[in-house]
């Protein structure tokens, strides 16, 4: 197995498998900029520990976009839910959105199926970023600061005043009916791909870019859903009680 990855040109291994395209570009060689050497004389190149390289590369090619176990994060606490969501938001941040950028904006418009779609996807995607950017950073400033006060408060660390002013200017419920309507985030990239769309005739750089678009689409779709279905109903549940428990004290007073 070693052997075949080594002697392989680099335009092939990512055509066997998009997936080679990432561990390469996270060694430091963008696929697109040495496709026609092969991967034995590229490690020799830059120095880069061939056993390394092909283990990453079979770990690659194992699974492609493993998805969370919904029943599970189901039984986690509230605390553990939003944790597991921030990890997801810096990972896209860090390395994802990063990845599909430098593809975007690196590879040479010509060497895509269609390279009108492709300048217009050098336009469309910066565009996309700094807004989804902007919404996570939103999203964990106001709705997670939020929520975790909640969960102080239900701890018994609150001062009654500024619960009573929280729980007036947050409502989660409608913060959650907004959620559910604002998740298509890629429709504008969906369209001008056609879906994505790739058959046995589109081109190793297409294919990558296309198919890494699909895959980060689907961890959004996931994403919203564990927020629509786990988180959400968790914080309102536990908004409630701390509206319960506020009432409950101005009548004692």
């Amino acid at each position: 197995m070693q052997q075949d990855l080594l002697h392989k040109k680099v335009i092939e291994l990512v055509t066997e498998n998009y997936a080679y395209a990432s561990v390469l570009h996270f060694f430091g060689v963008p696929f697109y900029q040495h496709s026609e050497e092969t991967l034995d004389k590229i490690c020799q190149q830059k120095n880069l520990d061939k056993g390394k390289v092909i283990k990453e590369l079979e770990e690659a090619g194992k699974t492609t976009n493993p998805q969370p176990d919904f029943n599970e994060l189901k039984k986690y606490d509230l605390d553990l839910v939003i944790e597991y969501l921030k990890v997801a938001h810096m990972k896209f941040i860090r390395y994802k959105l990063p990845y599909i950028a430098k593809l975007i904006d690196d590879i040479d418009s010509r060497l895509f199926d269609n390279p009108a779609v492709a300048e217009d996807m050098k336009v469309i995607f910066p565009v996309f970023l700094e807004d989804f950017i902007k919404h996570i950073y939103e999203e964990e400033d106001t709705l997670f600061k939020f929520i975790e006060r909640l969960m102080q408060a239900d701890r018994g660390i609150f001062n009654p005043y500024m619960l009573f002013r929280d729980l007036k200017n947050h409502d989660l419920k409608h913060l959650s009916e907004e959620h559910h309507d604002d998740e298509d985030k890629m429709s504008g990239l969906r369209e001008l791909t056609n879906g994505y769309q790739v058959c046995e005739r589109t081109t190793p750089y297409t294919k990558v870019i296309y198919t890494e678009l699909k895959h980060f689409e689907e961890d959004l779709m996931i994403h919203a859903c564990i927020e629509n279905e786990i988180l959400f109903p968790k914080a309102i549940a536990l908004q409630n009680r701390m509206k319960l428990r506020l009432s409950q004290k101005a009548r004692m007073n």
